[in-house]
């Protein structure tokens, strides 16, 4: 699945992902998280791949969830910061 932001967050985001590139980050909505992909490398130009997951999960499994996902981020397309709210380690 594809993401993609405008020019400044764009940039905001290329700096969120550099500063946490190994860790995982939450998609949340309405107080839920929806998947937690891991930052592979900084994201530099503002648009990004969210891949992989699915452990276990067939193709359909997979499919399915992923589309899912897409529907919750078309959902929440709206003007909003990317905010940290917490960090965890373990």
């Amino acid at each position: 699945m594809n993401i993609s932001f405008d020019t400044q967050d764009g940039r905001d985001f290329g700096d969120l992902t550099a500063k946490h590139v190994g860790k995982y980050m939450a998609i949340v909505l309405d107080e839920n998280v929806q998947q937690a992909p891991r930052i592979n490398e900084k994201i530099p130009n503002g648009r990004a791949r969210i891949s992989g997951g699915g452990m276990g999960l067939s193709s359909q499994e997979r499919l399915a969830d992923y589309q899912r996902l897409a529907l919750v981020l078309k959902a929440g397309a709206l003007p909003a910061p990317v905010t940290i709210r917490e960090v965890r380690q373990v």
